[in-house]
C-alpha cells in the first residue's frame, strides 16, 4: 500500500458516498444521512401558518386600493393602480363603481365581466402578511 493510498479517508461500514464534481471522485458523505433527515428539526418552529393563503374578504378604498382579509386571518392593504391597466382592465378605470364592485370568489378578487387577479400576486406582491 502506497503512502498516497493511507492518506484517504476510509468510508466506515454503510456510510453514504456521494460524487464530489469539483475532484470527479466518490466520496464519503462527510456527515451522517440520519442527521439530513429531518433539517426542520434543528430550526425554531416557525412562527406562521404555512397552509397556502388565499383570500377570505376585500373591501375597496380611495383610488384603486383594496383592504384584504387572508384566510389565516391577516388583514392587508394592496395599491393595485400599477396592475389594472390594459384593456382587460379598461372598465374598473372608466367606471369608479365597477371597480368598487369587487367580491372574492375562490380565495382571490374578482370583478362583474370575469374579471379577476392571481391571488399570490395580490398577497405576496407587497410587505409580507
Amino acid at each position: 500500500m502506497s503512502s498516497h493510498d493511507e492518506a484517504k479517508p476510509r468510508p466506515s461500514a454503510g456510510a453514504s458516498l456521494i460524487f464530489d464534481h469539483g475532484s470527479g471522485l466518490v466520496v464519503p458523505l462527510p456527515i451522517e444521512p440520519a442527521s439530513l433527515a429531518s433539517p426542520l428539526k434543528r430550526i425554531a418552529p416557525l412562527k406562521q401558518d404555512l397552509r397556502m393563503l388565499r383570500l377570505r374578504g376585500a373591501t375597496p378604498l380611495d383610488d384603486y386600493k383594496v383592504r384584504l382579509t387572508l384566510t389565516n386571518g391577516d388583514v392587508v392593504e394592496r395599491d393595485l393602480d400599477a396592475l389594472i391597466w390594459g384593456p382587460v382592465f379598461e372598465p374598473l378605470r372608466r367606471d369608479r363603481s365597477r371597480f368598487q364592485a369587487v367580491t372574492v370568489e375562490a380565495g382571490t378578487l374578482t370583478w362583474p365581466g370575469d374579471l379577476d387577479f392571481d391571488p399570490d400576486a395580490l398577497i405576496w406582491g407587497g410587505p409580507a402578511p
